[in-house]
């Protein structure tokens, strides 16, 4: 599972040294790096104000995430690769579907200023861009840095994903997915799964379903089903044979499976769960850890920081989970 997290996220941290935290009543402003570098490589942003604002983040963007190694300084090369086809395509989109992100704003300053109320040691980013990566990776964190690659959030009809992505992926790409990728990146870089010499289906389970309760939290008022990236349709279908799914993990003895290619059936992305049903959603093993992690919620009233602190072995005792 640690290599399809990376499918959302490039986590580069240490990598570049931070800068002073923002004021932690303040709300977030996202800094439209897209929109800077393109006044920057017209010439109509000068240079030394370009830098002084987005000088550790350029680096990353061209080093990291372009991968035009030593082009930082070189408009010509990096104007060259914003100017193919495909760049062009991307930008214009951007540009025309994301005029302002007042609202995505709005909605993450709420949300972590409830993740700072509910996990106080955690430590959030200080900045936060956005910017256009050719559909690379989703969700960008190195040190104090965050941005979003806003071409992957153009709609799910948006013409050119089709050819890209199966069917099963374009309902993540809407911009109302944007804040809680955000926060799952933000949870997954703060709270990595400990490394162990065998993990298991139920260690993974409780882990995504730690990741989608805290979601819960922080994003009280998005629907469930936003959060598991399923429809409302999907999550019916869940709540329907959660039950089924349950006794056929008991029946089959899978939970302590140890096998990557098992693992990989229950929660890797997909069009469905195959060991459930062609009808069931993908990663509906990441489901049942979500109601596993609820109802350990539920008996013990444990907060955020306990629940982060809490193995899958007591939370699966406490839980008393039925299915």
């Amino acid at each position: 599972m640690a290599a399809l997290r990376i499918v959302l996220m490039l986590s580069l941290a240490g990598l570049f040294s931070c800068r002073a935290s923002t004021d932690e009543r303040s709300g977030v402003a996202i800094h439209r790096y897209d929109k800077a570098l393109c006044t920057y490589l017209s010439d109509a942003l000068a240079d030394s104000v370009f830098f002084r604002d987005y000088g550790d983040f350029h680096l990353l963007y061209t080093e990291a995430i372009l991968e035009l190694p030593d082009s930082g300084c070189d408009k010509s090369r990096l104007a060259g690769r914003l100017s193919a086809a495909d760049m062009q395509l991307l930008c214009g989109a951007v540009d025309s579907i994301f005029p302002d992100l007042s609202d995505v704003e709005a909605e993450l300053s709420a949300a972590l200023a409830r993740y700072r109320h509910l996990l106080p040691d955690d430590t959030l980013p200080a900045r936060f861009y956005t910017h256009v990566s050719g559909l690379r990776q989703q969700i960008v964190n190195a040190g104090d840095m965050l941005s979003v690659s806003l071409d992957h959030y153009l709609g799910s009809g948006y013409p050119p994903y089709a050819s890209i992505y199966p069917r099963y992926r374009l309902e993540g790409k809407k911009q109302e997915y944007i804040v809680p990728d955000v926060l799952r990146v933000i949870l997954y870089t703060r709270h990595p799964l400990p490394p162990v010499e065998h993990t298991t289906l139920l260690r993974e389970m409780i882990y995504e379903g730690k990741i989608v309760y805290s979601l819960q939290q922080l994003l009280p008022d998005v629907p469930p089903e936003r959060l598991l990236g399923y429809t409302p349709e999907q999550l019916a279908w869940c709540r329907e044979n959660e039950s089924e799914m349950w006794n056929a993990l008991l029946r089959e003895k899978t939970l302590y499976a140890a096998s990557p290619l098992t693992i990989e059936r229950y929660l890797s992305p997909a069009p469905f769960t195959a060991p459930f049903s062609p009808q069931s959603p993908g990663q509906a093993g990441r489901y049942i850890g979500w109601r596993i992690v609820s109802a350990y919620a539920g008996a013990t009233h444990a907060d955020l920081a306990r629940l982060w602190q809490t193995d899958e072995t007591e939370i699966t005792k406490k839980a008393k989970y039925k299915g």
